[in-house]
């Protein structure tokens, strides 16, 4: 009997030289997800044996290589993880900024735990113990600003208007998505790319506006506001991986 999630250690499952994450679910289908870091995951019913679940993996292994493959990463490895310590880097619309731990002010006047100033990231000392937390924090912020003000320029440019949109902080392995409903989903990471490819995300995410699948007419759409969006897109597809925390 497959232990539930809740109670068991995390469940690994070792397919020729590839290790993936399993999650149990209520679900009825299996999936398998590439994450931006490399990371893999395949989604399986509660009651799935092993064996199964193996089968079906090795018949998807060349897909899986081939995203490994396109994220530079079969070669190089995930990158690794970030340290919050002084002189790390960290991105914002593509350029890597140094962090710094400052000295909270003595002055009586209150300041945010976190804030990108002058060309650096400045953490106070306090807050450097929940640094992970603050920084993630600071880009959903930041990237629901910038995100609204993108939208606001080209949604009139392509004749749509988004029911409304949302930064996420979990998105499964999307850069976006846009809902049945017109909703417009982005994950925070978004902020962290070059802008450029940063507003392909969200042309493309309008664009779903006006065709929901990806057909020649969704592609057209893009292009009379992207011309190069295919240069873009590979460029996302082979360098996305690296904007992470």
């Amino acid at each position: 009997m497959p232990i539930s999630p809740a109670s068991q250690s995390v469940e690994v499952l070792q397919v020729a030289d590839l290790g993936f994450t399993v999650r149990r679910s209520a679900r009825r289908t299996v999936e398998l997800v590439v994450e931006r870091d490399g990371r893999l995951t395949v989604a399986v019913p509660t009651d799935a044996e092993s064996a199964d679940i193996v089968r079906i993996v090795e018949a998807k292994l060349d897909w899986v290589y081939q995203k490994l493959a396109r994220k530079n990463l079969l070669l190089n490895g995930p990158p690794p993880p970030k340290e919050y310590v002084p002189g790390e880097g960290f991105w914002h619309l593509g350029r890597s900024y140094r962090l710094r731990i400052i000295s909270p002010p003595t002055n009586g006047v209150k300041q945010p735990p976190l804030l990108l100033r002058r060309g650096w990231f400045e953490l106070t000392a306090p807050a450097a113990k929940n640094a992970e937390q603050h920084f993630r924090d600071w880009y959903l912020l930041h990237a629901h600003s910038w995100i609204g003000e993108r939208i606001k320029t080209l949604a009139p440019r392509m004749g749509v208007e988004p029911t409304a949109f949302e930064v996420r902080s979990v998105l499964g392995h999307r850069w976006g998505s846009c809902t049945p409903d017109g909703r417009l989903l982005f994950h925070w990471r978004i902020i962290l790319l070059p802008a450029r490819y940063a507003e392909y995300v969200i042309v493309h995410e309008l664009a779903h506006l006006k065709e929901p699948n990806h057909g020649p007419n969704f592609w057209r759409v893009i292009e009379l506001i992207v011309p190069d969006w295919r240069a873009r897109k590979e460029w996302l597809a082979a360098n996305g991986s690296r904007y992470y925390l």
